[in-house]
């Protein structure tokens, strides 16, 4: 399970360095220097701050413009270009990026999470009536350091989201587990109550049958006549010498049967014990998942 989880976090590490490599090599135009985006002119460079959602139609999207202009007046919808198909919703923009910070920070105070700070070179969007009306014709670069917070703040969810699947399949493991290990005790257990009732009720056989023997026993004179013969005392020595053996022989059967049953009756005590302990812990397992969904 270990290298199971090394070998995840190991590709998502990779993916997410993939897609940020690539999506900072696509904010570059072609054919022009990287030092050319990393030190702008002073008059060229400017910030926008853009929220992280997108909107699949320019009226939704017009909705959150207005709703932002009553405190950020230049906030406007930036039409969707290139190969993008969505609807994006910006302010600005500013001469410094502290100012998109500080803009930036008030957004998130306002539940607008997630917001990135872009750099745009070309003249300032006139403001308009309508909010579509004011999107920029100029080519945003997005800023390194919110690439590389944005790959580890994505890295970041995903290894949280990859720890949770982690922990419930762990706990799922240990429920089958627990699970599997109940029924195979279970089993067990009815096995050895079985072979006890088999040994008491082999053993209730040998004590019906002592108790015939002393009853013979008792009665050898009535045995004698049934058998009949003219020596009396040697065939009542004979007869009392025949009942004790098989007295004696029933009585030594007894003794096995009886420690069988008690060896029989200690192993289904630490079963039950262990059926028990079993059924808690899946009861305790259920209950922490339970907790968790809700």
């Amino acid at each position: 399970m270990r290298r199971i989880l090394v070998s995840l976090l190991v590709a998502i590490i990779a993916s997410c360095a993939s897609s940020l490599a690539q999506e900072i090599s696509t904010q570059e135009p072609t054919g022009r220097p990287r030092q050319a985006l990393d030190q702008p002119s002073p008059g060229d460079t400017r910030y926008v701050v853009q929220l992280e959602s997108s909107f699949a139609t320019a009226e939704k999207a017009n909705e959150v413009t207005t709703q932002l202009r009553r405190k950020f007046p230049t906030a406007y919808t930036q039409k969707p270009s290139g190969s993008e198909t969505r609807y994006r919703v910006r302010i600005g923009p500013f001469d410094s990026r502290d100012d998109a910070m500080q803009v930036a920070s008030e957004l998130a105070a306002q539940g607008f999470v997630g917001a990135t700070i872009l750099r745009s070179r070309g003249p300032s969007p006139t403001p308009t009536a309508d909010p579509q009306d004011k999107s920029m014709s100029t080519s945003p670069v997005q800023d390194p350091d919110d690439l590389m917070r944005r790959a580890v703040t994505n890295l970041s969810t995903q290894i949280g989201l990859l720890t949770d699947e982690m922990r419930k399949l762990r706990r799922e493991t240990e429920r089958n587990s627990g699970m599997m290990e109940l029924l195979l005790n279970e089993d067990r257990l009815s096995k050895v109550e079985d072979k006890i009732q088999d040994a008491n009720n082999a053993k209730a056989q040998l004590d019906a049958r002592e108790q015939d023997i002393q009853r013979r026993m008792r009665n050898i004179q009535g045995e004698l006549l049934l058998r009949g013969g003219l020596r009396r005392e040697e065939a009542e020595a004979v007869i009392r010498s025949e009942l004790q053996r098989g007295l004696e022989d029933v009585r030594g059967q007894q003794v096995i049967y009886q420690q069988r049953i008690a060896e029989l009756n200690e192993q289904a005590t630490r079963l039950r014990a262990r059926v028990e302990s079993l059924r808690k812990k899946l009861e305790t397992l259920d209950l922490k998942s339970e907790k968790e969904e809700k």
